[in-house]
């Protein structure tokens, strides 16, 4: 045992020993890779050490790359010539992502070398002689890393499935001495150790250096050649550049002139034969990316051809070419006669297939160009253009184009978004939107979507809406944490934007309500509440809508009017077995918006409303004029259909204390709708009925079906909806209007269209009706046809109703009638109808709850003459069992 354990003791000092004795060299060349397993070596560590060097001449390429099973990860770039370290030690509520960019100018071929430390949320990074020293953000100080450490590339088939993995392609060049937390991973792959692994092609050391470009910093500057072809030309290169226009070879001929240049980040060949038009052949796209690209290109008295990296070669053959001439022996590299010059850099040139020593020019052929030297440097990375600007770059600056962002100015950082849905209003829009609102302007955060209500009153409106609007049972995706329930709002975007609209609104209000069963809500007058909601920053609060902060009331409490005098809220009040609610508005703008609500395990059994957040108003700063005619138009999308006419009606009035308990006790098994405060755009209405009426015309040439749609309440009066069809000269033309608490309003009339034309939509919009018509053209039948098809279908249905009644009653079996049955009814699937999505006032719910509906059995039926097709609805109630209609498909398949 003793010596068994010295062996290993000197194995593995040899083993220490040989990773510290010499230079471990690894030449990839882009698609070889090495990984080490780490997965049977987990990194769980507060400090890391990483240092290592590189030379290429590449200017992007992946170093080194790791990821664990909780998200965090490493990655090591070149990117556009400069280092990018990028950590996450794990991320909350804040991302943990951080980056650092260090140096410039690294894809010279000269070695560098990088090193990396880390002691907790403490970040060195050192390249060369360049160093830097950032925070991580968030509070989290380990590295957890379990999978595969990976170096110079990464199996692309894996990416998906890798945390932060970055698109960078592999390294390309020479990797020396890398040490990851004091293990030498180059060596223990060129030895095979185990978990040591290399992929694809790589050699474990670094060739001789061939590499000698050529700088053109300026448009201006050119190398002057010379090579004697006179009946053809042949030019082969390597370039890169961050400008995508200049010329990069020039040849004349004796009637000819050839131009191998960059048009708009495309690489064009083009020779002008005299007076002709110009024989021209182009291929790529976005060349001016600051990588190396590949070129080669020819003419001949027949055809000139081009190829561009791994790309085929093209070809074009053209009779103009047997007249350019001989060619000169004078050839510029990097300029020309009529045009701007290439800025960038080149590396192995070939004139007819002989190389060009670069090395051995001098003097005039040398004109401004910088031999063995590429320097450029991108002054597009990182993106210097806000908001999802486009950069272009010319050889001397950038300039920030801002099409499609909504944001101008020079780096795209002036937002054209208004900050608030007034501010829209000023500008003209009158209609019920969905806007973009961008309200800190030029801060960081971005813009989102509101809903501007602009129709409700005569302010603008602002809503935000969220995930659990409507009538809300507590216990609904819900987090249960010991003895409470915690339900999250979710508003579609981060809470900072919204404090930011918050603070630029002139006020802003959320309307909260709390309907209990069997539950206290504050618990007043002594407490603890047993219900709170929590501020934006997640502060808890003591009091209800309706109620002063701080208050510890309710809004009764604040009137005096609670259902127990000594309480301060209707809930607190001892009633055993029987509803209550409190309500109101929250106004305090430094609380809102409601972030969480948080429910002993008494109101399991209650309900909660949380109305949108509604601003109104805009801060102290004018809404500029934008030039953009269409900029509403792009910057809003109408809710569609839009109003077209307007009833006003008595508004439904909300009772405090429900009168009965029988109703309360079903809405408390059954509801999962609500009454919303104001005009509330998404939530459910509990009391609103959709009947759907379907008036078949028919004349000799064509049939149409007028499908009318609208809800009534039935707390309201009665509604009568009048239709009546005249014909004349027009056609036939329907009329019909609608009646409700002694108002009536006409629709204007509708002309039934032919086939092949597009559908009319009218539509009326209160808070009682929705109306909708529309008429669609279709194929008509006679009318005896029609009878005599109907007759045949009756009798058939009824021999088969015969054979069954007379094949149960043989067979001794019970039978019933599934017409009656209700508990047959009850295990019926109910299909979809349609309801159209009209009205920003009353907007149909996904799920309708017939509360009024009395004990019994509705049915709702359409039949199409065309087709033959049927919807077949129904829908049932009793003092048990409820079933609503969810409505999605559509009769529109009739």
């Amino acid at each position: 045992m003793t010596s068994s354990r010295g062996f290993s003791i000197f194995v593995a000092l040899i083993f220490v020993n040989s990773c510290f004795s010499s230079a471990t060299e690894v030449n990839m060349e882009g698609t070889g890779y090495i990984t080490y397993d780490l997965r049977s070596n987990i990194i769980a560590s507060l400090t890391n050490h990483i240092v290592f060097s590189f030379k290429t001449f590449r200017p992007s390429g992946l170093l080194l790359y790791s990821s664990g099973s909780q998200g965090d990860f490493i990655s090591i770039e070149l990117i556009h010539g400069r280092l990018r370290f990028t950590i996450n030690l794990g991320s909350s509520t804040v991302s943990g992502e951080h980056s650092v960019l260090v140096g410039n100018n690294l894809a010279d071929n000269k070695w560098h070398e990088v090193q990396v430390d880390r002691n907790k949320r403490t970040l060195v990074v050192t390249v060369d002689d360049v160093r830097s020293q950032s925070t991580t953000p968030g509070s989290f100080v380990r590295l957890d890393l379990d999978s595969f450490l990976y170096v110079a590339g990464l199996d692309t088939s894996e990416t998906s499935n890798l945390h932060g993995a970055p698109t960078t392609p592999n390294f390309n060049g020479c990797l020396r001495n890398l040490h990851f937390d004091y293990k030498d991973i180059l060596y223990c792959s060129k030895v095979d150790l185990l978990g040591c692994d290399t992929h694809g092609f790589l050699r474990f050391y670094c060739p001789v250096n061939t590499y000698v470009p050529v700088n053109f910093p300026t448009p201006n500057t050119h190398l002057k050649l010379s090579k004697a072809s006179p009946q053809n030309f042949t030019v082969e290169l390597n370039f890169r550049t961050n400008y995508g226009k200049g010329i990069l070879v020039y040849k004349q001929a004796s009637h000819a002139r050839l131009y191998l240049s960059l048009v708009s980040s495309r690489l064009e060949l083009k020779i002008s034969v005299g007076t002709e038009k110009p024989v021209k052949i182009s291929v790529g796209e976005d060349l001016s990316d600051g990588m190396w690209h590949y070129v080669m290109a020819g003419v001949t008295r027949k055809e000139l051809w081009l190829k561009l990296d791994s790309k085929p070669k093209l070809r074009h053959e053209n009779p103009l070419l047997d007249r350019i001439g001989k060619f000169q022996n004078r050839v510029h590299i990097g300029y020309g006669t009529h045009s701007d010059g290439f800025v960038g850099c080149m590396h192995q040139i070939r004139l007819n297939d002989e190389l060009v020593n670069l090395k051995r020019l001098s003097g005039s052929r040398i004109n401004g160009a910088v031999i063995d030297r590429c320097k450029i440097t991108s002054k597009c990375f990182p993106n210097p253009c806000e908001n999802s600007g486009r950069c272009l770059q010319t050889w001397e600056t950038y300039t920030c184009d801002c099409e499609g962002t909504f944001y101008r100015g020079t780096q795209c950082e002036d937002p054209l978004f208004r900050a608030t849905c007034h501010e829209y209003k000023i500008l003209g829009m009158v209609q019920d939107a969905y806007c973009k609102v961008d309200p800190d302007g030029t801060g960081p955060l971005g813009a989102f979507e509101v809903l501007c209500n602009m129709t409700a009153s005569d302010a603008a409106k602002t809503e935000l809406h969220h995930n659990k609007e409507g009538k809300y049972p507590v216990t609904r995706e819900a987090s249960r944490v010991d003895s409470y329930y915690f339900q999250r709002i979710a508003y579609g975007t981060d809470l900072a934007s919204i404090r930011a609209l918050i603070q630029r609104s002139g006020n802003c209000r959320q309307y909260i309500s709390y309907h209990c069963y069997n539950s206290k809500l504050l618990n007043s007058p002594v407490g603890p509440e047993n219900v709170q909601w929590l501020s934006s920053t997640a502060v808890p609060q003591n009091y209800w809508g309706g109620a002063r902060p701080g208050s510890g009331k309710c809004a009764c409490g604040e009137t005096k009017s609670c259902a127990d005098p000594s309480k301060y809220c209707n809930c607190d009040a001892d009633s055993k077995d029987r509803w209550r609610e409190d309500s109101g508005y929250l106004h305090d703008k430094s609380s809102l918006p409601v972030n969480m609500l948080q429910f002993n395990s008494d109101a399991k059994d209650s309900f909660f409303t949380l109305g949108p957040l509604e601003c109104f108003g805009t801060g102290s700063r004018a809404p500029e004029e934008v030039s953009n005619a269409n900029f509403i138009s792009s910057a809003c999308r109408l809710v569609n259909p839009p109003p077209t006419v307007r009833i006003e009606t008595e508004p439904v009035q909300r009772a405090t204390t429900p009168s009965t308990i029988p109703k309360l006790q079903a809405e408390k098994t059954g509801s999962t709708t609500t009454k919303s405060p104001g005009n509330n755009r998404n939530s459910l209405s509990s009391l609103k009925h959709h009947v759907t009426m379907t008036t078949t015309i028919a004349t000799n040439k064509n049939s149409t079906l007028v499908t009318s749609v609208f809800t009534h309440e039935p707390k309201s009066a009665g509604v009568t909806v009048h239709s009546s069809i005249t014909t004349g000269k027009s056609g036939v033309t329907v009329h019909t209007s609608i009646t409700t608490k002694g108002k009536t309003v006409t629709l204007p009339p509708v002309t039934p269209l032919e086939p092949n034309r597009s559908r009319n939509v009218t539509v009326i919009t209160r808070s009682s009706i929705d109306y909708i018509t529309r008429v669609e053209g279709g194929v008509v039948y006679d009318a005896r046809f029609i009878i005599l098809v109907a007759s045949s279908v009756l009798a058939f249905i009824l021999l088969i109703c015969v054979l069954i009644f007379v094949f149960l009653k043989r067979s001794g079996r019970r039978y019933v009638c599934c017409i009656s049955c209700k508990s047959c009814r009850r295990n019926k699937n109910i299909p979809d109808i349609e309801v159209y999505r009209h009205s920003v006032r009353t907007d149909s719910p996904d799920v309708v709850q017939l509360d009024e509906m009395g004990h019994g059995t509705m049915e709702v039926g359409a039949y199409n003459m065309s087709n033959g097709a049927t919807v077949y609805h129904s829908v049932h109630r009793d003092s048990h069992v409820r079933k609503y209609v969810s409505f999605s498909a559509s009769t529109s398949k009739l």
